[in-house]
């Protein structure tokens, strides 16, 4: 990477950064509620619009949009922060009933592939994952009847399968090093896990899938869902390794590879 002559200095203590699925603007979350940028594709000069305010809640620690590309979504502390794009402009407006108190230390947001539902990882007190409907219209959320679902300690991640019939709740333990509303925590040599859910497609609800959670490496930070649906794959970073499993066709569950986890030499940042 070249930095380019004409660059743009972010804000201090930028959170989180997510470009629009069209790669026209990007944004951040900033101390001021959502930096807003403009890019231009041809020489990826970047110039900053006016940021736009999310009241009285935390700044976002993750945006991403939805699979439309219409609306983008940030986890605001305790709240779910959800805003419908100008394709235009670039201007954000924020949906009805945004923000929307979905309760302690969210950590992580994934979609349905089509866009018909949100998960939420709910860490620490919660140890759970929540299932939204979503607005295609206005992007609102409606969270789905019976949610939250428990999951292991501490979930950090989530993947769904392109089908969207099964979704992936990475957890990782922590030891607890501030208050309990501080979302920190320092990583410790047990290992983690991976609770599977099977997805209602219909209405959204999830059912744990029998034999679930399964054991990754230790500190496990990120989990991905191979293209084909056929296997799945966990980063370690205290490890220093990748854990790689098969998926259950039929039910979703998750087998261990032989000879998994492979060890990459080093932790991984």
């Amino acid at each position: 990477l070249t930095l380019l002559a004409d660059h743009t200095v972010m804000d201090a203590g930028v959170t989180a950064i997510e470009c629009d699925p069209s790669g026209s603007f990007a944004y951040g979350g900033c101390a001021d509620g959502i930096c807003n940028f403009a890019l231009d594709a041809t020489s990826g000069a970047v110039t900053r619009l006016p940021s736009i305010p999310i009241g009285d809640v935390a700044m976002p620690s993750m945006l991403t949009f939805d699979p439309s590309g219409k609306f983008v979504y940030g986890l605001c502390g305790s709240y779910a922060c959800a805003f419908a794009m100008d394709a235009t402009s670039g201007a954000l407006t924020a949906v009805p009933d945004s923000p929307l108190p979905v309760g302690l230390a969210r950590r992580f947001v994934a979609f349905h592939p089509r866009g018909k539902f949100a998960y939420v990882a709910n860490t620490d007190v919660s140890n759970s994952v929540s299932s939204f409907r979503v607005d295609p219209e206005s992007g609102g959320l409606t969270e789905v009847a019976g949610s939250p679902y428990a999951t292991l300690r501490n979930p950090v991640s989530i993947a769904v399968d392109r089908g969207g019939k099964h979704v992936d709740v990475l957890s990782a333990p922590g030891t607890r090093q501030q208050p309990w509303w501080v979302t920190w925590f320092r990583p410790t040599d047990a290992p983690g896990g991976i609770s599977t859910f099977a997805a209602d497609t219909s209405n959204g609800a999830l059912k744990l899938v029998a034999g679930d959670p399964v054991a990754t490496g230790l500190d496990p930070v990120a989990i991905s869902v191979e293209p084909g649906d056929r296997f799945v794959y966990v980063a370690n970073r205290m490890s220093g390794s990748v854990s790689g499993y098969a998926i259950d066709a039929i039910t979703g569950g998750l087998q261990g590879f032989v000879g998994s986890p492979y060890y990459l030499g080093s932790v991984i940042p």
